[in-house]
């Protein structure tokens, strides 16, 4: 009998554990998100100069705002109900981030005119990696509270 309790007690321990993990990972993604908005997106190199253009001059300011509204609204809610969709909700809004930044990077003219290249910036990169790792974390958060039915509130100490 006291064996089940110890077990039951570290599995709840690992949940919170995993829960934790993931809700930094939803945290840092967001963070990541805001940087890359403000990171070069394009950059036209042409024989005599290299022409940069930052996030906030194209579609970087929408994935601003995204990772502003994750940071700003995932932190507290989750610490006070985490089972009100929250993470379902993060997911969106990472998956928006995603497309922005796909079709950005898609959008990128192939023969770039006047003997130049254009490539995708840094910070586009950034955005995507960060949206992709944003969007399974928050997924990730998710299944672990309907799976184990916990919140991400601390636990108790025995």
């Amino acid at each position: 009998m006291v064996e089940g309790y110890h077990r039951e007690v570290a599995k709840e321990e690992s949940l919170h554990t995993r829960l934790r993990i993931a809700l930094m990972a939803v945290v840092g993604s967001s963070a990541l998100l805001m940087v890359g908005s403000l990171l070069p997106w394009t950059v036209w190199d042409t024989k005599y100069d290299t022409v940069t253009v930052y996030g906030l001059k194209t579609s970087g300011a929408s994935t601003l705002v995204i990772g502003l509204v994750v940071l700003a609204l995932i932190v507290p809610i989750a610490r006070s109900c985490p089972r009100v969709g929250w993470p379902i909700g993060a997911m969106c809004l990472f998956l928006v981030a995603l497309l922005v930044s796909a079709i950005h990077i898609a959008r990128m003219p192939s023969p770039a005119p006047g003997n130049g290249a254009f490539s995708a910036g840094v910070g586009v990169w950034l955005c995507l990696a960060a949206s992709v790792i944003g969007a399974i974390a928050s997924l990730s958060v998710w299944r672990s509270v309907l799976d184990g039915g916990v919140s991400l509130a601390t636990p108790s100490t025995a």
